[in-house]
């Protein structure tokens, strides 16, 4: 029953995973790793698998890691072969005795804080849109409340400021973030817009409710990441988004389009966020894996010849032909809207552009 339980546990932890397939692993696969601070779980499946997404099938529950995310820096792992021949992981209880000792392995209990348990991918790269609003919905963010100014006539607000604001209601609780609205975000493929990327500048402490419809609010600046100015918007502070999330492939098809590249970058490389045109509708959550895809493009065909033996006659005649699109990496899903999601591009082999397609792996592609 035991056992039972935990698998339950992990298939609601993990969501609908695809079925168990044969695991492949990476040629330099070690048969015994000590977790470093600094792991993630997407570092680690790296180390062990040719497909990464396939991690959860890696664990052996009931040998001491019935849930992988709780694994924390000096664990051990092991691997070994199951019954059927699959390779698994377990957990050491010790590291290894020396030379002519003997050390008899016993369960224990360890109590450690979540907080210490290694992430799915490098917090800090993501920290900034995990609590803080990032996606503005399209139809309401003229209608947020904004900052008027500052007191002492301060052209700009730092921590300690008090921040004259209008149009906040009686909203719930009494800490807010300040954001700047930038760039009007378009969906590639329809051209809809999505909604309004937003920069958080701050937070801050409601000291004094509005007085009246066209009163202003008084609140404290109590963290600032950058200068937070006149017209900037006000969104109540939602809880944290979790990081326990465990990196899993869809349970069913996904088609996605990179929307935009966060600071205004052109070409996307490794360990950018992006945010894709696909959201929870798509059955998209935090942890879902995808492929990135390049279109190419076009590429002009001069003919047997080629350039060289081009007359003018056979460039007229030269038709474009399409290029095939190319695996080019792949990306973490960590934060998700209904029609759109931020993501963390983990690793890529091409250069990347608005437009390029995120799509459900294929086993062992």
């Amino acid at each position: 029953m035991k056992n039972l339980l935990h698998r339950l546990f992990a298939c609601c932890a993990f969501g609908l995973l695809p079925a168990a397939h044969a695991l492949t692993l990476a040629p330099d696969a070690p048969e015994r790793y000590v977790v470093k601070a600094g792991d993630t779980l997407w570092s680690l499946a790296g180390k062990y698998l040719a497909d990464p997404w396939s991690w959860p099938e890696l664990w052996h529950a009931g040998a001491g890691i019935d849930n992988p995310n709780r694994i924390y820096p000096g664990d051990v792992l092991t691997l070994v072969r199951d019954e059927s021949g699959q390779p698994r992981l377990i957990r050491a209880a010790a590291e290894p005795a020396a030379e002519g000792e003997t050390v008899r392995l016993s369960p224990q209990m360890r109590v450690q804080t979540l907080q210490d348990a290694i992430t799915a991918i490098p917090y800090d790269m993501i920290a900034a849109f995990m609590s803080k609003p990032s996606l503005l919905p399209a139809d309401g963010a003229g209608k947020m409340p904004y900052v008027v100014g500052f007191d002492h006539d301060r052209l700009a607000g730092a921590i300690g400021s008090r921040v004259y604001v209008r149009g906040l209601g009686p909203e719930p609780g009494d800490r807010f973030a300040l954001v700047h609205v930038g760039e009007k975000i378009r969906d590639p493929a329809s051209s809809r817009v999505i909604g309004y990327q937003a920069t958080y500048t701050g937070s801050a402490r409601l000291e004094e409710p509005a007085k009246g419809h066209h009163g202003v609010a008084s609140l404290t600046l109590i963290t600032s990441a950058r200068e937070t100015l006149p017209g900037d918007r006000v969104v109540a502070e939602g809880p944290e988004s979790r990081l326990d999330f465990m990196p899993h492939l869809p349970a069913q098809p996904v088609d996605a389009q990179i929307a935009s590249v966060i600071d205004g970058v052109r070409a996307i490389g490794q360990y950018q966020v992006i945010l894709i045109n696909q959201g929870q509708r798509a059955g998209l959550e935090p942890g879902h894996i995808l492929t990135l895809w390049h279109e190419p493009g076009l590429l002009a065909d001069h003919g047997p010849g080629g350039p060289a033996h081009d007359n003018g006659l056979s460039s007229a005649l030269s038709r474009s032909v399409p290029l095939p699109a190319e695996a080019a990496g792949s990306l973490l899903v960590f934060r998700t809207y209904p029609d759109a999601s931020y993501a963390l591009v983990l690793e890529t082999n091409s250069e990347l552009r608005v437009g390029d397609h995120a799509r459900t792996p294929r086993k062992n592609q």
